[in-house]
């Protein structure tokens, strides 16, 4: 077997590969060993996922929706005292409403508790997230995007190698693997819905939908990637690093989602 990336000889390769991070809460959508080689799984977790999923976006959006980290710790934002400018941590209440706050560096703790217990009240600032790195986060979705393929191939029973060698999946496998041009695979977002927003889905319970994907033929020579996550819709097309097709797509579809025909309930 050879790794979906690299395309060098997966037999010595032991770790599983999560297509969505583990770290926002991804347990179930798993790659066995050999289709990800550990060489390629390394490079994404320290070069792409661990930097982009520590920008102050990703980290809000985990916050609002209380997903643990990947070693099970509640998610953190910071924010900063105001009357003492002591740097904040905020941590969410996992089980229900609320945070729990305390000083970011244990010796500002004193600096903070005086003030509380003097002014008996707290006021306090969150910076507003800044957007994801663009480069990194398109990097993410067409590495999401193949391994979403290779899953779709192991639960059909297909051969996953005819993946590693199709020829017209080399550019954006090289554009996520090593950063090939363009600098920018372009991708489409629009927000469908707030983060935190719960909906009733037949047969299960209620809860928010953090995750969901999908494969749209926009045109017969353009396959489109859709996913969803944090109530935000990205598309990508998986053969040529264009968007502009899929725009037009949803002008003619009324702006219905792939993920969302009938629209939401």
């Amino acid at each position: 077997m050879n790794c979906l990336f690299c395309k060098l000889d997966t037999a010595t390769s032991r770790s599983v590969e999560h297509i969505i991070p583990e770290s926002i809460g991804n347990t179930t959508a798993v790659l066995p060993p050999g289709i990800v080689c550990d060489k390629c799984n390394n490079y994404f977790s320290v070069k792409i996922e661990g930097p982009l999923l520590d920008e102050s976006y990703f980290r809000h959006m985990r916050y609002h929706t209380r997903i643990r980290t990947k070693k099970g710790n509640p998610p953190r934002i910071e924010g900063i005292h105001l009357d003492t400018l002591v740097s904040l941590n905020l941590y969410p209440n996992i089980d229900g409403q609320g945070a729990s706050i305390g000083a970011s560096y244990p010796h500002q703790e004193a600096l903070l508790l005086d003030s509380l217990s003097s002014r008996g009240g707290f006021s306090f600032i969150v910076p507003f997230p800044t957007p994801p790195n663009e480069q990194l986060l398109s990097r993410l979705l067409g590495k999401v995007a193949l391994e979403a393929y290779a899953l779709h191939y192991l639960k059909e029973g297909l051969d996953v190698q005819e993946l590693v060698h199709d020829a017209e999946l080399d550019p954006l496998r090289d554009y996520v693997r090593r950063g090939f041009k363009p600098k920018i695979w372009p991708f489409n977002s629009r927000r469908l819905y707030d983060p935190e927003h719960h909906f009733t889905i037949p047969g299960q319970p209620p809860g928010a939908i953090l995750c969901g994907w999908t494969a749209q033929q926009v045109t017969p020579e353009d396959p489109y990637f859709i996913l969803e996550l944090f109530g935000v819709e990205y598309a990508l097309n998986i053969g040529f690093p264009e968007v502009d097709k899929y725009r037009r797509w949803l002008i003619d579809n009324a702006n219905r989602s792939p993920l969302h025909p009938d629209g939401f309930m």
